[in-house]
């Protein structure tokens, strides 16, 4: 059994992981950042620093297989938000890992520091919105403002 690692990020790992960026992540860049399709690890680069923590997920050789990170939308009601950027070696084969360490560790984590939290996923993502669902997160919001369908899932 593999174990994942969680490290604090540092925004140079988005220049690592891009090449690597798992193709719905890619597309909900193009569509959530201004030049997001041209400029993908500076997208990355952006996330990881304006968040309040960012982590990388490597494996036990040490290989980056994503980033996740979560901030406060509004700190004095204590609703936060959380991201994932991710690679297909993540979900395919490491995902028990990622949702034992998920479920374990980061979940019980933000549900600490946050009264509420949300995340907002392209809608046809039909594998992390089954995840999310299954964690308790429910749909919030939808919006097709780009010309494509995301969705803010909010777990409380």
């Amino acid at each position: 059994m593999t174990t994942l690692h969680l490290e604090e990020a540092h925004g140079d790992h988005a220049y690592a992981l891009e090449p690597n960026l798992h193709g719905n992540d890619r597309r909900w860049i193009s569509y959530a950042y201004s030049d997001g399709d041209k400029y993908p690890a500076e997208a990355i680069r952006l996330s990881i620093e304006e968040s309040e923590q960012a982590f990388t997920i490597c494996d036990d050789e040490g290989e980056l297989l994503g980033v996740w990170g979560h901030g406060a939308w509004d700190r004095p009601t204590g609703v936060g938000y959380v991201w994932l950027l991710s690679t297909d070696t993540l979900w395919n084969q490491h995902y028990p890992s990622l949702n034992r360490a998920w479920r374990r560790v980061i979940l019980p984590k933000l549900d600490e520091i946050y009264t509420q939290y949300s995340t907002t996923v392209l809608s046809d993502n039909a594998k992390l919105v089954s995840w999310l669902r299954l964690s308790g997160f429910k749909a919030n919001t939808r919006s097709d403002r780009t010309g494509t369908l995301f969705t803010n899932y909010i777990r409380s």
